[in-house]
């Protein structure tokens, strides 16, 4: 092996376990999102608006079932 060789292999050993020792020191942190969804403005905000929207989509559908119904009972009745 060449001399050349030989620095590159050193040089990219001494590259990778020198960021692998850098990397090492990082701290892990969690958030914990129901907290912050539950007691923060936006995000009573968003679960008042959630709740508004699931009503509203509540009502549409079951209306749409009652007319489904009804119109079943004109088919079978037609029959």
């Amino acid at each position: 092996m060449t001399f050349k060789k030989i620095c590159i292999y050193l040089t990219t050993a001494f590259i990778l376990f020198y960021t692998n020792i850098a990397l090492s020191n990082n701290n892990i942190y969690y958030l914990d999102i129901d907290y912050l969804m539950n007691n923060s403005l936006a995000g009573k905000s968003i679960i008042k608006k959630l709740d508004e929207k699931t009503k509203f989509n509540k009502k549409k559908f079951e209306e749409i079932e009652k007319n489904l119904q009804t119109e079943e009972k004109n088919i079978i009745s037609r029959i």
